[in-house]
């Protein structure tokens, strides 16, 4: 068994999962013009990190630290 439970893993999936489908959606919308404002490189890179975070945490609870 993992560190975290069941529903905490898959609430952390589907936050990364929706994160990942709203910075495309706003890609697909916006395209350059959020990429080069300050507020929509902010958005994106937070879009990204709750990805990148939860990806980390995933591959965390895969290694076996006992």
């Amino acid at each position: 068994m993992g560190r975290y439970p069941q529903t905490v893993k898959a609430q952390m999936e589907a936050i990364a999962y929706v994160a990942a489908e709203l910075a495309d959606l706003i890609g697909i919308l916006f395209g350059d013009r959020l990429r080069k404002s300050r507020a929509g490189r902010l958005v994106i890179g937070t879009l990204v990190a709750i990805v990148v975070f939860y990806y980390l945490v995933w591959l965390l609870d895969r290694l076996p630290l006992q």
